[in-house]
């Protein structure tokens, strides 16, 4: 008798839960670009479709891109527009905060992994395990 008793109690609470989120979930959302509006109001988002954030008085606004003026830069830095902090594959930051493009070979540096574009015997990147030497060389470590 008593696990039946426990089966409709639990039935009853997954009716009640049911009936709730049934209730929050508002079909007839009138916000324009809007996944859910808020429990009492049709007027109101709660959620916004991606692409979208949800505004002080409950509307959906785009999510605008990143404002960033470098050409070829993922990222800018937090603290300027005009400063990259991430490249695009292939592309490296420049002391001013540009991108530049890799120069694979030409590099005439030992240990180099990308060179200056300008200058194929001045290295910007020495490759992994290796550390600048000095000039625009790299100078590989003799492992013990």
């Amino acid at each position: 008798m008593t696990s039946t008793r426990n089966k409709f109690l639990l039935a009853l609470v997954a009716l009640v839960l049911l009936a709730t989120y049934a209730a929050a979930v508002k079909s007839d959302c009138s916000v324009e670009n809007c996944a859910t509006c808020v429990a009492e109001s049709t007027t109101k988002c709660g959620e916004c479709n991606n692409g979208y954030r949800p505004t002080a008085g409950g509307l959906c606004e785009p999510i605008p891109p990143s404002s960033c003026y470098v050409e070829h830069c993922r990222e800018c830095q937090g603290w300027s527009t005009y400063h990259c902090g991430v490249c695009e594959p292939f592309y490296l930051v420049a002391p001013d905060g540009r991108c530049e493009e890799m120069v694979y070979p030409p590099c005439n540096v030992e240990y180099c992994q990308s060179c200056l574009e300008d200058n194929e015997n001045y290295c910007r990147i020495c490759v992994p395990d290796s550390v600048p030497k000095g000039e625009g060389q790299c100078w590989k470590p003799v492992e013990s």
